[in-house]
């Protein structure tokens, strides 16, 4: 997920359902990258979900045979989707499996969560159907202006594991709660925690962790918190666009040790056609092996916007189409490209 998101005019809440927003993005989603199979699982999906969510995301692979697509969905404090949420889990229309317990947590206004502004839902979505849903939170309470001091790390450990023991259904893992703390405590100067989840269904109980930290700075962090992955692989990813951006989106794994699994997420933030940079950057991923020419190109066209009358939507609505590139490096040392199509809808007074 993005560290720099835009700003909203609209509360999730009065918003049109997601297979509203979902069915008018069909013209703007390339079949190289999400193939009509696909295409028709995400919308029997969204067919499912309240009008809960104020951004989402299809997750997409850049290598050439590679059909995959997740979604990713994002509730907001700020935008009603903690009064949406709770009202879908008292109605019982939507079922929401293992991760029910922590949703009625977060939706409580005082509960155990009240600290965390947000929170993302991923579901893999898979031939046979979508996986479990799986969770990640937030843990900078003034996210996403980031303008008030970031947690202590002994705050942040103890929220990260209330959330996290919601999640696996037991105590979280304190080895990876001390490895969390002990991250914190050595982020540079401008580095923030930004989210934290688990992923219980692929077997693992440790913490999966997204940190904002500025680029120039990531390899030392990395040194820092006893990172045991390669180097150089981590120096190649910032070098394709590091210079461009200044603040990286850092994703580890953490149990009783840092695990050696990293991914490194970069926003586009301007218009391709305007920017001679982003398609510099796709060049790179082709020619690394990462990204097919055509599945590159149909990921720069995915940026736009375009508005829409939608269905069951009180004012027209402006839908922003943005793009995040995603590398990751695997703990058994291969390397994958993905594109994060992101999305979010927005109300438009006339």
């Amino acid at each position: 997920m993005s560290l720099l998101p835009q700003g909203w005019e609209s509360g999730a809440a009065g918003g049109a359902p997601p297979s509203t927003v979902v069915g008018a993005l069909a013209a703007h989603a390339p079949p190289s990258l999400i193939a009509p199979p696909a295409w028709r699982r995400i919308e029997s999906f969204v067919s499912t979900l309240p009008a809960a969510f104020f951004w989402g995301i299809f997750e997409c692979r850049l290598a050439p045979a590679d059909e995959r697509v997740d979604m990713l969905l994002c509730a907001s404090r700020r935008h009603g989707g903690d009064g949406a949420l709770g009202r879908a889990l008292e109605g019982g229309a939507h079922r929401f499996g293992p991760i029910t317990p922590f949703l009625q947590a977060w939706v409580e206004p005082d509960g155990p969560l009240a600290d965390v502004p947000l929170i993302w839902i991923e579901h893999d979505l898979l031939a046979e159907g979508p996986s479990a849903p799986f969770v990640q939170f937030c843990v900078d309470p003034s996210y996403p202006v980031a303008h008030e001091t970031p947690l202590e790390p002994s705050r942040l450990r103890a929220l990260a594991a209330r959330g996290a023991g919601l999640l696996l259904g037991e105590p979280a893992n304190d080895g990876a709660m001390d490895r969390l703390a002990a991250c914190a405590a050595r982020l540079p100067e401008g580095g923030r925690i930004v989210h934290v989840g688990v992923i219980p269904h692929r077997g693992s109980r440790d913490l999966r962790v997204l940190a904002g930290v500025p680029t120039f700075a990531v390899q030392g962090w990395l040194a820092a918190i006893g990172w045991p992955g390669d180097q150089a692989i981590a120096a190649d990813f910032l070098s394709l666009l590091g210079a461009h951006v200044p603040l990286a989106s850092v994703q580890l794994d953490l149990g009783d040790a840092v695990r050696p699994t990293l991914a490194l997420e970069f926003p586009l933030l301007t218009r391709p056609d305007r920017d001679p940079r982003w398609s510099a950057f796709i060049e790179s991923l082709v020619a690394r092996g990462l990204a097919s020419p055509e599945k590159g190109r149909a990921a720069l066209g995915w940026i736009g916007d375009a508005t829409y009358d939608l269905p069951g939507a009180p004012w027209l609505t402006n839908v922003q189409r943005q793009l995040d590139i995603k590398l990751v490096l695997s703990a058994d040392g291969t390397c994958e490209a993905k594109a994060y199509l992101c999305f979010h809808p927005r109300f438009v007074l006339l």
